[in-house]
């Protein structure tokens, strides 16, 4: 939800994960289980709790999110990506660096094509790519995604 974003960020990381649990349960009542709107408030969940610094926590709902989109969008999806993004981002905070870069290679294209270089989506996907590589002490990779940030 919007206003779960918002809370979330002006740091309000509690009562944002309250908004967006209680949303995704209007959304499951009213849409159903598998709603795109379920999807998307089990991802602002995810991030939220991400942001409040428990990945564990965080993983389940991004997992859940991905199963949706993967069961109703198409594979080429930039949704897709970018869930997949979001979980990688997840997995990096987890350590779990493989099933991270797994996810997020394939997604960056996909992100970039239907967003454009300069979407923060796209700005999103080559930093935890740059981060990924930076904790994993692949330099030179690290170093080619921090030059393919586009300006802000």
């Amino acid at each position: 939800s919007t206003l779960g974003e918002i809370l979330s960020s002006q740091k309000k990381f509690d009562e944002a994960e309250t908004v967006l649990s209680e949303a995704t349960v209007v959304f499951r009542n009213h849409g159903g289980p598998e709603h795109p709107y379920v999807a998307y408030g089990l991802l602002g969940l995810g991030n939220v709790l991400l942001r409040k610094g428990d990945a564990t926590a965080a993983e389940t709902p991004m997992r859940q999110a991905l199963g949706i989109r993967l069961r109703k969008l198409s594979e080429d999806s930039w949704e897709i990506a970018a869930a997949r993004s979001d979980l990688a981002d997840c997995l990096i905070q987890l350590g779990r660096f493989d099933e991270a870069e797994a996810l997020l290679v394939p997604s960056l294209p996909t992100i970039e094509t239907a967003k454009g270089p300069n979407h923060y989506l796209t700005r999103q996907a080559i930093e935890r790519l740059g981060r990924l590589y930076e904790k994993t002490n692949r330099a030179e990779l690290a170093a080619k995604y921090k030059a393919m940030m586009p300006p802000a």
